[in-house]
Parts: C-alpha cells; structure tokens; sequence
C-alpha cells in the first residue's frame, strides 16, 4: 500500500519534531544567523574594497589551493542571494578563516 503525503505535511511533522528536541532548541540558541550573516558581510566587504583585504584574500586562496573568486554580498529582499552567500562561504571556509585571522591581526 501506498501512502501519498503532501510537502506541507511532512514539513509540518519535521518543525514538529524539531521543536519538541530539546538537544535541536539548545543548539539553535547557541547560533545566530543574522549576526553570523552580518560577520561574513563585513569580511566580504574588506575583502572586495579594500586594497589589502584583496591582497589577504587572494594569498589566502592561493595557500589553501582554491581558485580565485571574489564572494559575493546578498541583496536584503532576495533570500536565494543569502543562500547563495553561505554555501560560498562553506566552499571557501578555510580561505575565509585564514583571511579573516589576518584582519585581525592588521588590525591590532
């Protein structure tokens, strides 16, 4: 037998039982993407206007052999541009890391 759900179900049913995991709320708590999503806004930025946070940027890629592209700032209305900004930062999370240590260290 065959058992047809619609997706507003099934997504009804994981909120559900995402709300009811106390372990899923806790970790909810501990992140917040509006303030990790302005964080990589800032980086990014630095990263594309400033003389030297492009020269960080493209040492940093270069040292951890990934190929060179500037990421790209979401647009505040459009959600698929923040997907897109984090899935970029996923791809380039180990050049971000390193890029950004050494803004920290520029700027002390």
């Amino acid at each position: 037998m065959k058992v047809c759900t619609c997706f507003g179900q099934i997504m009804f049913k994981a909120c559900q039982y995402a709300i009811n995991d106390e372990k899923m709320i806790a970790s909810l708590k501990q992140v917040n993407v509006k303030v990790a999503q302005g964080n990589l806004q800032k980086i990014i930025t630095w990263t594309k206007k400033s003389g030297k946070g492009r020269q960080e940027w493209e040492r940093a890629c270069v040292e951890r052999r990934l190929w060179l592209q500037k990421l790209k700032t979401p647009v505040k209305t459009r959600f698929v541009s923040k997907v897109i900004m984090f899935e970029e930062v996923l791809e380039f999370k180990k050049a971000i890391i390193l890029c950004h240590g050494r803004k920290k260290t520029i700027a002390l």
